[in-house]
């Protein structure tokens, strides 16, 4: 099964697709709100808190890497980049 991390997943619209496909995904924002309204709209997903410099995941632990929406919130580009690869 491929593994998605979904990152600045925001209110969950897009966990739901994901879900609804069968694709194993994990969202991460470092809202707090946002993870609320995301385990409204997608429940029984995974969410973390947490910021894209620094995220909590070992390498290779996913197999696709999305941030769509989000890296304009980046003020190191390069940094979070690095990170999401």
């Amino acid at each position: 099964m491929v593994r998605v991390l979904d990152v600045g997943c925001g209110n969950g619209a897009y966990l739901t697709r994901r879900c609804n496909r069968g694709i194993d995904v994990v969202g991460c924002d470092l809202s707090n709100g946002m993870l609320a309204a995301a385990a409204t709209s997608a429940p029984g997903v995974k969410l973390v808190n947490a910021d894209v410099p620094c995220l909590p995941f070992e390498t290779s632990t996913f197999d696709i890497v999305l941030a769509p929406h989000m890296l304009y919130h980046m003020s190191d580009l390069r940094a979070a980049a690095s990170e999401l690869r």
